[in-house]
């Protein structure tokens, strides 16, 4: 979903491929999730995607440098990756 161009407006990778920043949570929760889980709740996705990755090493950037975005950091060694 990451990579999908229709959704690079809300989704989309940084550059070195470790995390993903999702720039409207709540379009990206009425948008995407219903095209790829059986929900479209934001905090069951971020819920499912703590479970499935490993705790990371990385903090994330400050509230203030994501202008109300979410910046979602993924697992090194993970499948996740780009």
């Amino acid at each position: 979903m990451v990579s999908d161009e229709k959704y690079q407006h809300l989704i989309s990778w940084n550059a070195s491929g470790t995390s993903f920043f999702i720039s409207k949570v709540q379009d990206f929760a009425s948008t995407v999730l219903p095209s790829y889980f059986k929900h479209s709740n934001f905090s069951s996705f971020v819920r499912q995607l703590n479970m499935s990755v490993p705790p990371r090493a990385p903090a994330p950037p400050p509230k203030s440098a994501l202008q109300g975005g979410v910046m979602i950091l993924m697992g090194v060694g993970t499948g996740f990756i780009k």
